[in-house]
Protein backbone atom coordinates (compact mmCIF):
# COMPACT_ATOMS: atom_id res chain seq x y z
CA UNK A 1 0.00 0.00 0.00
CA UNK A 2 3.27 2.13 -0.13
CA UNK A 3 2.64 5.36 -2.13
CA UNK A 4 -0.86 6.24 -1.21
CA UNK A 5 -1.88 9.03 0.71
CA UNK A 6 -2.24 8.67 4.71
CA UNK A 7 -6.19 10.50 4.03
CA UNK A 8 -6.91 7.42 1.21
CA UNK A 9 -6.01 4.64 3.24
CA UNK A 10 -8.17 6.20 5.87
CA UNK A 11 -11.01 7.12 3.96
CA UNK A 12 -11.64 4.45 1.03
CA UNK A 13 -14.02 6.77 -0.84
CA UNK A 14 -11.34 9.45 -1.01
CA UNK A 15 -10.49 9.91 -4.72
CA UNK A 16 -7.56 8.60 -5.91
CA UNK A 17 -4.91 9.91 -8.32
CA UNK A 18 -6.24 8.20 -11.21
CA UNK A 19 -10.17 9.80 -10.83
CA UNK A 20 -9.55 13.04 -12.58
CA UNK A 21 -8.76 10.86 -15.65
CA UNK A 22 -12.09 9.03 -15.30
CA UNK A 23 -13.82 12.22 -14.73
CA UNK A 24 -12.48 13.98 -17.75
CA UNK A 25 -13.25 10.25 -19.92
CA UNK A 26 -16.81 11.06 -19.19
CA UNK A 27 -16.64 14.79 -19.44
CA UNK A 28 -15.65 13.72 -22.84
CA UNK A 29 -17.95 11.50 -23.44
CA UNK A 30 -20.82 13.80 -22.85
CA UNK A 31 -19.35 16.57 -24.89
CA UNK A 32 -19.44 14.30 -27.50
CA UNK A 33 -22.39 12.64 -27.07
CA UNK A 34 -24.25 16.43 -27.14
CA UNK A 35 -22.22 17.47 -30.49
CA UNK A 36 -23.32 14.30 -32.06
CA UNK A 37 -27.21 15.45 -31.13
CA UNK A 38 -26.68 18.83 -32.09
CA UNK A 39 -25.67 17.39 -35.27
CA UNK A 40 -28.94 14.87 -35.53
CA UNK A 41 -30.76 18.32 -35.00
CA UNK A 42 -29.56 20.14 -38.10
CA UNK A 43 -29.74 17.74 -40.07
CA UNK A 44 -33.33 16.99 -39.13
CA UNK A 45 -33.71 20.10 -40.16
CA UNK A 46 -32.15 20.74 -43.15
CA UNK A 47 -34.55 17.35 -44.19
CA UNK A 48 -32.14 14.69 -44.15
CA UNK A 49 -33.89 12.43 -42.49
CA UNK A 50 -31.66 9.34 -42.93
CA UNK A 51 -28.30 11.60 -41.42
CA UNK A 52 -29.92 13.01 -38.85
CA UNK A 53 -31.51 8.93 -37.77
CA UNK A 54 -27.56 7.69 -38.32
CA UNK A 55 -26.82 10.62 -36.18
CA UNK A 56 -29.50 9.79 -33.48
CA UNK A 57 -27.82 6.63 -33.27
CA UNK A 58 -24.88 7.27 -33.09
CA UNK A 59 -25.59 9.91 -29.97
CA UNK A 60 -27.13 7.07 -27.81
CA UNK A 61 -23.90 5.00 -28.60
CA UNK A 62 -21.98 7.65 -27.46
CA UNK A 63 -24.50 7.98 -24.38
CA UNK A 64 -27.13 10.21 -25.14
CA UNK A 65 -30.28 9.93 -23.21
CA UNK A 66 -32.04 6.55 -24.53
CA UNK A 67 -35.62 8.09 -24.17
CA UNK A 68 -34.68 11.55 -26.05
CA UNK A 69 -33.25 9.55 -28.76
CA UNK A 70 -36.42 7.07 -29.17
CA UNK A 71 -38.11 9.91 -29.43
CA UNK A 72 -36.55 11.93 -32.15
CA UNK A 73 -36.16 8.47 -34.19
CA UNK A 74 -39.93 7.91 -33.76
CA UNK A 75 -40.74 11.72 -35.02
CA UNK A 76 -38.48 10.48 -38.15
CA UNK A 77 -40.26 7.35 -38.79
CA UNK A 78 -43.80 8.84 -38.93
CA UNK A 79 -42.14 11.07 -41.37
CA UNK A 80 -40.98 8.53 -43.42
CA UNK A 81 -43.98 6.65 -43.51
CA UNK A 82 -43.26 4.38 -40.73
CA UNK A 83 -46.26 4.48 -38.06
CA UNK A 84 -44.95 0.41 -36.77
CA UNK A 85 -41.10 1.37 -35.77
CA UNK A 86 -43.06 4.99 -34.45
CA UNK A 87 -44.97 3.25 -32.39
CA UNK A 88 -42.70 1.06 -31.32
CA UNK A 89 -40.21 4.01 -30.14
CA UNK A 90 -42.82 5.73 -28.47
CA UNK A 91 -43.47 2.73 -26.54
CA UNK A 92 -39.77 2.71 -25.56
CA UNK A 93 -40.19 6.45 -24.51
CA UNK A 94 -42.87 6.31 -23.00
CA UNK A 95 -41.43 4.09 -20.48
CA UNK A 96 -38.02 6.36 -19.42
CA UNK A 97 -37.56 8.58 -16.49
CA UNK A 98 -38.42 11.79 -17.73
CA UNK A 99 -41.72 12.22 -17.41
CA UNK A 100 -42.12 15.49 -20.25
CA UNK A 101 -40.59 13.27 -22.43
CA UNK A 102 -42.78 9.91 -21.64
CA UNK A 103 -46.08 12.21 -21.62
CA UNK A 104 -44.88 13.71 -25.68
CA UNK A 105 -44.90 10.02 -26.63
CA UNK A 106 -47.70 8.52 -24.81
CA UNK A 107 -49.33 12.02 -26.63
CA UNK A 108 -47.77 11.48 -30.28
CA UNK A 109 -48.77 7.54 -30.12
CA UNK A 110 -52.45 8.39 -29.35
CA UNK A 111 -52.25 10.98 -32.23
CA UNK A 112 -50.99 8.96 -35.04
CA UNK A 113 -53.76 6.96 -36.98
CA UNK A 114 -54.06 3.36 -37.25
CA UNK A 115 -54.46 1.46 -40.29
CA UNK A 116 -58.34 2.01 -41.74
CA UNK A 117 -58.87 4.94 -40.07
CA UNK A 118 -60.04 7.70 -42.62
CA UNK A 119 -57.56 8.80 -44.67
CA UNK A 120 -55.01 6.27 -43.94
CA UNK A 121 -54.13 5.06 -47.42
CA UNK A 122 -54.01 8.71 -48.50
CA UNK A 123 -51.55 9.70 -45.73
CA UNK A 124 -49.25 6.71 -46.62
CA UNK A 125 -49.15 7.78 -50.28
CA UNK A 126 -48.94 11.27 -48.63
CA UNK A 127 -45.45 9.97 -46.64
CA UNK A 128 -44.40 8.04 -49.62
CA UNK A 129 -44.34 10.80 -52.07
CA UNK A 130 -42.67 13.43 -49.14
CA UNK A 131 -39.94 10.91 -48.59
CA UNK A 132 -39.36 10.16 -52.42
CA UNK A 133 -38.64 13.89 -52.60
CA UNK A 134 -41.96 14.64 -54.82
CA UNK A 135 -43.42 17.75 -52.51
CA UNK A 136 -46.37 18.37 -55.24
CA UNK A 137 -47.62 14.85 -55.38
CA UNK A 138 -47.17 14.65 -51.21
CA UNK A 139 -49.17 17.67 -50.99
CA UNK A 140 -51.96 16.69 -53.08
CA UNK A 141 -52.42 13.15 -50.94
CA UNK A 142 -52.20 15.73 -47.89
CA UNK A 143 -55.14 17.30 -49.32
CA UNK A 144 -57.06 14.61 -50.23
CA UNK A 145 -56.47 12.74 -46.71
CA UNK A 146 -58.45 15.98 -45.18
CA UNK A 147 -61.09 15.51 -47.47
CA UNK A 148 -60.94 11.85 -46.09
CA UNK A 149 -61.52 12.49 -42.99
CA UNK A 150 -57.81 12.29 -41.65
CA UNK A 151 -56.77 14.70 -38.60
CA UNK A 152 -56.70 18.20 -39.66
CA UNK A 153 -54.25 19.43 -37.43
CA UNK A 154 -51.40 16.78 -38.67
CA UNK A 155 -52.61 17.80 -42.48
CA UNK A 156 -51.53 21.23 -41.82
CA UNK A 157 -48.61 20.52 -39.57
CA UNK A 158 -47.62 18.43 -42.78
CA UNK A 159 -48.65 20.94 -45.66
CA UNK A 160 -46.33 23.66 -43.24
CA UNK A 161 -43.25 21.32 -43.90
CA UNK A 162 -43.40 20.69 -47.31
CA UNK A 163 -44.40 24.52 -47.71
CA UNK A 164 -41.32 25.58 -45.78
CA UNK A 165 -39.48 23.22 -47.80
CA UNK A 166 -40.46 24.58 -51.14
CA UNK A 167 -39.71 27.97 -50.24
CA UNK A 168 -43.13 29.30 -49.41
CA UNK A 169 -42.59 30.82 -46.54
CA UNK A 170 -46.17 32.54 -46.36
CA UNK A 171 -47.81 29.27 -46.73
CA UNK A 172 -45.79 27.59 -43.74
CA UNK A 173 -46.57 29.85 -41.44
CA UNK A 174 -50.18 29.81 -42.36
CA UNK A 175 -50.46 26.01 -42.09
CA UNK A 176 -48.16 25.72 -39.11
CA UNK A 177 -50.59 28.28 -36.93
CA UNK A 178 -53.65 26.40 -38.08
CA UNK A 179 -51.97 23.58 -36.65
CA UNK A 180 -50.44 25.32 -33.62
CA UNK A 181 -54.18 26.02 -32.68
CA UNK A 182 -55.12 21.94 -32.81
CA UNK A 183 -56.04 20.55 -30.13
CA UNK A 184 -53.08 17.69 -29.92
CA UNK A 185 -50.71 19.14 -27.43
CA UNK A 186 -47.80 17.48 -29.44
CA UNK A 187 -48.46 18.25 -32.94
CA UNK A 188 -49.37 22.27 -31.75
CA UNK A 189 -46.08 21.97 -30.21
CA UNK A 190 -44.19 20.75 -33.03
CA UNK A 191 -45.64 23.65 -34.92
CA UNK A 192 -44.95 26.16 -32.65
CA UNK A 193 -41.28 25.07 -32.58
CA UNK A 194 -41.23 25.47 -36.98
CA UNK A 195 -42.93 29.08 -36.02
CA UNK A 196 -40.56 30.05 -33.36
CA UNK A 197 -37.70 28.88 -35.97
CA UNK A 198 -38.97 30.55 -38.85
CA UNK A 199 -39.87 34.03 -36.57
CA UNK A 200 -37.83 34.40 -33.91
CA UNK A 201 -38.50 36.58 -30.96
CA UNK A 202 -42.27 36.21 -32.48
CA UNK A 203 -45.37 34.29 -30.52
CA UNK A 204 -46.86 32.19 -32.93
CA UNK A 205 -50.10 34.21 -33.43
CA UNK A 206 -47.70 37.37 -34.17
CA UNK A 207 -46.13 35.20 -36.99
CA UNK A 208 -47.05 37.08 -40.43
Amino acid sequence: MAGLPEAALADPTAPTEDAPLRHGKKGRARRAADAKLDEAYRLRASGDRAGARAAFVEAGHLGADNQRVALELAYIAIDDGQPDEARRLHVTASKGPDAELARRAREQRAAMKPQGAPGSRALDEAYAAKRDGDLVAAAAAFQRARQEGALVQLVELELGYLAAASGDGHAATRHFRAAAKGGDASLAGKARDELKAMHPGKQAAEAP
